[in-house]
């Protein structure tokens, strides 16, 4: 049983930040454009729940079976697939940065979300998390992990988040964005990871006025109260 994507055509061109996954196939219908091959651990991946307006299925003999559910409600339609990396552009049409003035550049926007993704992300003081850790189940630390983002404040990502007060972000690629709140121009996100000034793989968190900063992956580590505790004084990554 493989993993089925469908996404209105209209917003195909969200799926470029899939296209150098092996193994997946593309196809055209009518109103929808539809992807087949991903396994099930590809399928939670946060490149792909990350993407806007997606459907996913389970296929059975052309049967599609709605994800998280028992029952197929459809079949997936006859059409002509090719692999993604061939369907889709190596890449889309990109900003010249060299044609505008030294003084001009693109500003990256956010607007409010048509349907808001869920938070995987959350950002609180390090006095609330202490307070947290301090009580919590273990069970409820071990599918998180935090890293400190200023003097005061911390990160937070995984599932279940605390219900912590503060502000939380759904994931869009390498992008963490304000829930609610998406990029003004979609089409921008799967290239902004490498124009943004970054020395390592990082994570980027936005904010609704379009700034971000720039967590490198290597600092998060699992969220312990022995982790909390050695952290008290240490130094917080430049923002």
């Amino acid at each position: 049983m493989s993993i089925v994507l469908s996404i209105p055509s209209a917003h195909a061109h969200l799926l470029a930040i899939l296209r150098y996954w092996p193994d997946l196939n593309l196809a055209r219908g009518d109103a929808e454009v539809w992807v087949r091959g991903f396994t099930e651990e590809q399928a939670v991946q946060s490149e792909v729940r990350s993407i806007p307006y997606i459907s996913l299925f389970r296929e059975q003999e052309g049967r599609l079976i709605p994800w998280g559910k028992s029952l197929p409600t459809k079949r997936l339609p006859g059409l002509l697939w090719t692999p993604i990396a061939r369907a889709i552009p190596v890449e889309s049409p990109d900003y010249n940065h060299n044609f505008f003035g030294v003084a001009e550049q693109i500003t990256i926007g956010l607007v409010s979300h048509s349907s808001p993704q869920e938070a995987a992300a959350l950002k609180t003081s390090f006095t609330a998390l202490k307070a947290y850790v301090a009580s919590a189940p273990a069970v409820r630390l071990q599918e998180l992990r935090w890293v400190h983002s200023s003097e005061e404040q911390v990160l937070i990502m995984g599932h279940p988040l605390p219900a912590l007060p503060g502000q939380t972000y759904w994931p869009l690629g390498e992008h963490w964005l304000p829930a609610g709140y998406t990029f003004e121009l979609p089409d921008l996100a799967p290239h902004l990871s490498r124009k943004l000034a970054a020395t390592e793989p990082s994570w980027f968190f936005w904010t609704v006025e379009g700034s971000y900063t720039a967590i490198p992956k290597s600092l998060w580590q699992p969220l312990s109260r022995s982790s909390v505790r050695l952290h008290r004084h240490q130094t917080p990554p430049a923002s």
